[in-house]
């Protein structure tokens, strides 16, 4: 009876872990403990997944485009890495879609104490001021 009820138990565990809890852990479990590692809250999107995303917003010509296929496909990843949506920023030429991609993109972003890695996006304090506002992060 006892085997019974850890198998049981075993099993109830497995079904109300779901697998972005299982995945999250393991990408947030380090592999080489001496090394420090991100915490992401969500999966972020793969390599190939991101390059995808990345391609689709670039090939658009005309800048409100670009930021309209770059909201959706961050919307559609749920996702993403602060580096990722770096990457993603970078490919504006104005500075006003720039802010407003990564205001949008902080819901989404999986290790959201390094978003700081934005600021170097902005040549104007204000513009940095304002994501500030919104994400808290310096």
């Amino acid at each position: 009876m006892k085997k019974f009820t850890f198998l049981a138990l075993i099993g109830f565990n497995l079904f109300a872990t779901s697998s972005c809890d299982i995945l999250r852990q393991a990408i947030n479990t380090p592999t080489n403990p001496s090394r420090p590692t991100t915490v992401y809250s969500c999966v972020p999107m793969t390599d190939a997944e991101f390059q995808r995303a990345y391609t689709n917003v670039n090939d658009r010509m005309m800048e409100n485009d670009k930021l309209a296929v770059a909201k959706q496909r961050t919307q559609q990843g749920q996702c993403l890495t602060s580096f990722q949506i770096k990457q993603i920023a970078q490919i504006f030429r104005f500075e006003d879609n720039t802010l407003e991609y990564t205001k949008f993109a902080y819901n989404y972003c999986a290790d959201k104490n390094n978003y700081g890695i934005m600021s170097d996006l902005f040549r104007f304090d204000s513009n940095k001021k304002k994501l500030n506002e919104v994400t808290g992060v310096n």
